[in-house]
C-alpha cells in the first residue's frame, strides 16, 4: 500500500510540473511572432507547364580585406535579411523560384571606418534565359558571380 502511494504521489507532482509548464510557456513565449496570428503563406500556384527558374544567392563577407563587410542585399527590390558573419564570412543564404527575364541585384559594402565614403552600393543586372534551370549567385564583399545553367 505504501508503494502504491508513493507512486501516486510522484505522477501528481510530475503531472503539476507538466502543467505548470505549459502555462508559463503560453504566457512567456520564446518567439512572440509565433504567437501573433498566422497570416497568409505568400505563394501562388505554379502552373506545370509555366517555366520556373531556381535562384540560389550566398552573400559571404570578404574576409581578406578590413571592414568590407556586406551591410545590405536587394534580389528584385527584396531584402535578404543578413546575419552576424561566422568564421567563413557567411552572412545569408535565401533561394528563390523566378521566372526567365532580367533581375537587379544590389548590394552595400562597408568600405573604412574613417575615410569618405564608408559604404558603397553595387548593382548587378541578372538576366535567366528560357533555358536555364537554377542559378547561383555568390556575393563576396564588392565581388559578385552567377553561374547558370
Amino acid at each position: 500500500m505504501k508503494e502504491h502511494l508513493k507512486i501516486l504521489f510522484i505522477f501528481f507532482v510530475s503531472v503539476a510540473i507538466v502543467y505548470g509548464s505549459f502555462l508559463a510557456s503560453e504566457k512567456y513565449p520564446k518567439n512572440p511572432s509565433l504567437t501573433a496570428k498566422a497570416s497568409f503563406v505568400k505563394s501562388r500556384y505554379i502552373h506545370p507547364d509555366e517555366k520556373v527558374i531556381r535562384v540560389e544567392i550566398k552573400v559571404l563577407d570578404d574576409t581578406t580585406k578590413d571592414h568590407h563587410d556586406i551591410m545590405e542585399v536587394k534580389f528584385n527590390n527584396q531584402q535578404i535579411p543578413l546575419l552576424k558573419a561566422d568564421a567563413s564570412g557567411r552572412r545569408a543564404r535565401k533561394y528563390y523560384l523566378v521566372k526567365p527575364g532580367t533581375y537587379d541585384l544590389e548590394w552595400k559594402v562597408s568600405k573604412s571606418k574613417s575615410t569618405w565614403p564608408r559604404s558603397k552600393t553595387y548593382e548587378k543586372k541578372i538576366t535567366l534565359s528560357e533555358k536555364d534551370k537554377f542559378a547561383y549567385i555568390i556575393i563576396e564583399g564588392e565581388n559578385v558571380s552567377v553561374t547558370t545553367s
